[in-house]
């Protein structure tokens, strides 16, 4: 059975990823904002809470030791890193070239504010009674990610100077501070980008098109239903759909042929039509109009009540002693919309092909009543 103890060493032995190194320089933007105390010591700049993020190995931070009501445990930095990060480890060097005040128990409290900070790691380092052991190399605090923008340094514990234990826990001393972390992942601009495209319908997008722009908000939906993926697989997942939304592109439905079909074949001659084709014939032109009045009709919709419509129209069977439906004249072509007839009406020709029907060669004699 494993045991917190089990847990805290498994922490404590995780390597130091260089990579989430958040003050990477001196300039990196982390300030110290409040300290328990700090001193100059021997008349130069040094012993100051600022000393320790400076990425200088030959200052320091040493709280003070010359006025006894600051003396004594905590002593303690609080850091802003001037936003938030997602906050795995501290690192920090002993004050070089002296063990006094080497810090032998630390604990690191984190919060997004400077008024929530909660303890997220209590640690001891090896130690005689008097200082460090190992105190040349840096020494590491690990803990559970945590999310804050502030940091506080805590110094439980720590060594003496010259007269050893008999001077411990007086004050403290390092030399640097290392923070490291990553920033938090920003959901905002993917979520924008699901919300405005997840409620689009295929209307008349092609299904290639329409599949292409699917999978990309699928995988923005999982996500963001998530909330475990990095920030650069978060940004690949906007870009994905952003690019995918732009490709979208919409057939446009042409009716306008199917529209002069209507007109002509509403205007034709009564005629003396079997009552057979005739229903056959009325049935397409209703259905025609139906399609025309649906603003969700698709070009294949179109394009086959057209053909149902032209196929309607030539198979009208005359009764005996009828005259021909296809007649002579001139006019737009019903199925181009484009054209003007000159000549004479080839025998079974429909609007949609390749001869000419004009509304002119017609009687409007209402023949569908």
């Amino acid at each position: 059975m494993k045991t917190l103890g089990d847990a805290a060493a498994a922490l404590e032995f995780r390597p130091i990823d260089e990579d989430t190194l958040i003050n990477t320089s001196a300039e990196a933007g982390i300030t110290v904002i409040d300290k328990s105390s700090d001193c100059v010591d021997s008349g130069v700049d040094n012993g100051l809470a600022e000393k320790v993020p400076d990425y200088d190995e030959s200052t320091y931070w040493h709280s003070t030791w010359m006025d006894p009501s600051l003396m004594g445990m905590p002593q303690y930095l609080i850091f802003d890193f001037g936003k938030e990060y997602i906050l795995s480890d501290v690192t920090f060097l002993p004050r070089v070239g002296s063990g006094n005040g080497d810090i032998f128990k630390v604990e690191i409290l984190a919060g997004k504010t400077e008024d929530s900070l909660v303890s997220v790691s209590v640690y001891e380092f090896d130690h005689s009674e008097k200082e460090l052991l190992d105190r040349e190399e840096w020494k590491q605090i690990t803990f559970a990610p945590t999310e804050a923008r502030y940091v506080k340094f805590n110094v439980i514990s720590a060594g003496g100077g010259t007269n050893g234990a008999a001077q411990n826990d007086q004050y403290a001393t390092m030399t640097e501070i290392r923070f490291y972390g990553t920033l938090p992942v920003d959901y905002s601009g993917l979520q924008e980008l699901y919300d405005a495209y997840k409620d689009i319908e295929q209307g008349n997008y092609t299904d290639l098109i329409w599949a292409e722009f699917q999978n990309p908000l699928k995988d923005a939906e999982n996500i963001l239903n998530s909330q475990d993926a990095d920030q650069n697989t978060v940004d690949n997942a906007k870009d994905a759909l952003q690019k995918a939304y732009d490709k979208l592109t919409e057939i446009v439905v042409n009716k306008d042929a199917l529209q002069e079909a209507v007109n002509i074949y509403e205007a034709a001659e009564q005629g003396n039509y079997t009552d057979e084709s005739r229903s056959v014939f009325r049935t397409a032109l209703q259905a025609a109009k139906d399609v025309l009045a649906d603003e969700n009709a698709a070009q294949e919709d179109v394009d086959a009540a057209l053909s149902a419509l032209n196929a309607a129209f030539s198979a009208l069977k005359e009764t005996s002693g009828s005259t021909d439906p296809n007649l002579s004249g001139t006019g737009t072509d019903p199925g181009t919309g484009t054209g003007t007839d000159t000549g004479t009406k080839d025998p079974g020709a429909e609007p949609g092909s390749d001869s000419k029907d004009t509304a002119a060669g017609f009687r409007s004699t209402d023949w569908m009543s």
